[in-house]
């Protein structure tokens, strides 16, 4: 069993999911009502997405002998693979109860579809591991925790900036797979500042406590719309297209999809009231 294809598609799965989740929110403030099922709309993209995106540039490096393994402890198998990652032995201590279906699923998929399908799978539970770690672990964790997620996220855009086709992948390949290149994708593992966002992905499984900590909805709104207020003064209001999934025509709009991106992130980290921001972003499920 090529084990390095099955947690490649894991964890692009769980890095999608938690950034996916954090657009989203993104989009939803801004957009409003237009975008207000986005974040449900991502979930359904990204599972769609790992067949047409992952299975292709993973495929052709595992080669035929993935079809001759065959195991009666595949479940266990994929359990004691995972638990060699910290963010996914974080997740499993956590939530041993939402663990065991999971690894039940990776089981079924092997037995029913090989190598293959279960590289699909992996990528699913991955997606939806990353989503229930904005989504469930976020309103319990700490304002450092989440700052340190939220700066990692924009940092590899930053980091990659000068790749505008591998930055505007970072943040884009669930907003509009579709315009996603699939040797882009095959880089994303090993950008700069990867390592960092699954380090922060990993610390809000760890510390997230057992007390929703609230969130002041109408300053963090309020707080939010006076950051991007001014978004497009100086600038060009069309590059709002980027994030409704036009897809960009060259390297310029590629470079201005990802600027457009980091300009929000730098909007509210800037903002006087940016702990509110984030934890609206982060500590109300995105």
């Amino acid at each position: 069993m090529d084990w390095a294809s099955v947690i490649t598609a894991a964890i692009a799965g769980a890095i999608g999911g938690g950034v996916g989740g954090l657009i989203s929110g993104f989009l939803v403030r801004i957009f409003g009502d237009r975008v207000r099922g986005l974040g449900r709309i991502l979930v359904i993209i990204a599972a769609i997405a790992s067949y047409i995106f992952l299975t292709p540039f993973i495929e052709p490096a595992v080669g035929p002998l993935v079809r001759s393994f065959f195991s009666d402890n595949v479940r266990e198998e994929v359990r004691s693979e995972l638990m060699e990652q910290p963010f996914f032995a974080a997740y499993i201590e956590r939530f041993p109860e939402r663990s065991e279906p999971m690894l039940g699923r990776a089981e079924q998929a092997y037995r029913t579809g090989g190598h293959e399908q279960l590289l699909t799978v992996a990528q699913q539970i991955g997606q939806e591991i990353g989503v229930s770690v904005i989504s469930d672990l976020g309103p319990y964790s700490s304002d450092a925790d989440l700052r340190r997620f939220f700066d990692a996220t924009e940092a590899i855009g930053r980091r990659n900036r000068n790749d505008p086709n591998l930055c505007y992948t970072f943040y884009y390949n669930q907003i509009a797979p579709q315009n996603v290149d699939l040797n882009d994708m095959a880089r994303f593992a090993t950008a700069p500042g990867f390592d960092d966002l699954m380090n922060a992905m990993t610390r809000i499984i760890y510390n997230a406590g057992d007390e929703a900590i609230p969130v002041d909805y109408a300053t963090a709104q309020a707080a939010m719309e006076e950051a991007l207020a001014d978004l497009y003064e100086g600038g060009d209001p069309a590059d709002s297209r980027f994030l409704m999934g036009a897809m960009p025509r060259n390297d310029i709009e590629y470079l201005a999809a990802c600027d457009l991106m980091l300009l929000i992130f730098e909007r509210y980290r800037e903002h006087p009231q940016n702990e509110e921001i984030i934890r609206m972003l982060f500590g109300s499920g995105g």
